[in-house]
């Protein structure tokens, strides 16, 4: 064989061994590193975006998307079997209350009258959970996370300890979101698959809180995505110093 066509050879196999390396790499936005993987629960999932939010010209959180599959379109994440997390860590210091709001509107904003009422107590949950953190500073790790096997029927007794039910919102659906802020609870869970979609409407639903952001989160770079399909569930879809983190 010629040296040359040893190169080629060379290069050739090393190109082909890239390929077959998947396509994770963990991200660094406005000084905070997501992990390109994270255990949520007892699975494993993988960094599908990240993104940047602005609040009058200032950085105000930067977000990270984990699913247990890259995912393109919001409907695919939304139904996605598996642990999901959105990972928000906080850029600039402000009342936790004003964070709940937020959040909140940002759910209410993607669904109907009827919808919300269905919501409602669940949505007075999750503002009581985050509330209570009193102050968010600036560092602040707030993961809300899905959790597919905890609190409902689907659960093993023998590798999931039962949660007690004035711990959790007990909803048909099974599974529940759990908030937490730097690596600790806060707040009870919250059972639904429905109420999670639903969450995952604040950056992914048809109006998000930001589009450049919810093509960063879909992986979508700068493309700004078409409005999503309507999610198959009873709500109806309205269209600073760095820091390093890593999985608790």
């Amino acid at each position: 064989m010629s040296i040359r066509a040893y190169g080629f050879f060379i290069a050739t196999a090393i190109l082909a061994l890239g390929a077959m390396q998947p396509a994770y790499a963990a991200k660094t936005i406005a000084g905070v590193t997501f992990d390109d993987t994270v255990k949520v629960g007892a699975g494993e999932t993988v960094l599908n975006g990240a993104g940047l939010r602005g609040v009058m010209m200032l950085n105000a959180y930067a977000v990270g998307l984990y699913l247990p599959s890259k995912q393109k379109v919001a409907t695919d994440a939304y139904l996605a079997d598996g642990p999901k997390r959105f990972r928000v860590v906080l850029l600039m210091e402000a009342p936790a209350d004003r964070l709940a709001q937020s959040l909140i509107r940002g759910i209410e904003k993607n669904h109907d009258d009827e919808a919300r009422a269905g919501l409602q107590v669940r949505m007075d949950t999750l503002r009581a959970a985050v509330t209570s953190v009193g102050t968010a500073k600036v560092g602040d790790v707030a993961d809300f996370d899905w959790l597919p096997d905890v609190g409902s029927m689907k659960s093993s007794a023998k590798t999931h300890k039962a949660e007690p039910v004035d711990k959790a919102l007990r909803s048909p659906e099974g599974g529940v979101l759990r908030f937490k802020l730097n690596g600790k609870q806060y707040g009870a869970d919250i059972e639904g698959e429905d109420f999670y979609q639903a969450f995952m409407t604040i950056w992914l639903g048809e109006r998000p809180t930001d589009r450049a952001l919810k093509a960063e989160l879909l992986g979508q770079g700068e493309d700004v995505p078409s409005p999503t399909k309507s999610l198959p569930q009873p709500a109806v879809m309205t269209s600073e110093p760095p820091v390093s983190i890593t999985s608790p």
